[in-house]
């Protein structure tokens, strides 16, 4: 039997490391990992990313699988979707204006 308790006094776990910046998981992909993933977010199939890039279709995947661990997802779905919201241009605090005026760079 384990006499191990749960008081509530026991030191902590150390802090869990952060999830790596969505910068930093593209940044780990292959240039031939972001050629699939580019064209998986265009809506291609595995057949045709495979006939896009003269490649086998196992080929690609097995590059699919590699893409989900680095990037942390379950599904082509969940790629797809973390790679549009990564590439969206972001608003600094300047182009933003809740009061409806178009800040002074843009008149």
């Amino acid at each position: 039997m384990n006499n191990t308790s749960h008081t509530g006094n026991s030191p902590s776990s150390p802090p869990a490391t952060p999830p790596p910046r969505p910068s930093e998981e593209f940044a780990s992909l292959t240039q031939r990992e972001a050629e699939i993933l580019t064209l998986l977010s265009q809506g291609l199939t595995n057949r045709k990313i495979a006939r896009r890039l003269s490649i086998a279709e196992l080929t690609v995947k097995s590059h699919m699988r590699v893409i989900f661990l680095k990037l942390d997802v379950e599904d082509r779905t969940q790629a797809a979707l973390k790679a549009a919201l990564a590439s969206k241009p972001r608003l600094n605090g300047d182009a933003l204006n809740l009061d409806g005026d178009a800040p002074k760079r843009f008149r």
